[in-house]
């Protein structure tokens, strides 16, 4: 996605013909891509996250009930802090448009661009 790593720590079966690094519940992009997942699905330039039948642009991260999902782009969060859909807890890590800075650290791990 624009030449940056997005992590999806998601657990999904990705049918992805491009390249993908799978470990687990982490599944890395390294490509642009429309990817179909189980929580989201990830198009250029930004994730969409279906939960249940409501569509949710996310901004710079969102932690939903421990794992996280990171995006490297800013867009506009509708959404409210620590919101539950689906039996999962949406918590914005910000609530407004925010690009990531040179590192994050997600769930003890520390993401680069």
């Amino acid at each position: 996605m624009n030449g940056l790593t997005v992590v999806l720590l998601v657990p999904a079966v990705v049918p992805l013909a491009a390249a993908v690094v799978m470990n687990g519940l982490n599944v890395v992009l390294l490509v642009p891509a429309v990817v179909p997942l189980a929580a989201g699905v990830v198009m250029n330039g930004l994730i969409v996250v279906l939960l249940v039948l409501a569509v949710v642009p996310l901004a710079a991260g969102v932690v939903m009930n421990g794992l996280t999902v990171v995006l490297l782009v800013p867009v506009v969060v509708p959404l409210a802090v620590g919101v539950v859909m689906n039996g999962l807890t949406v918590e914005l890590l910000v609530p407004a448009v925010v690009p990531l800075a040179a590192a994050n650290v997600m769930n003890g791990l520390t993401v680069d661009r």
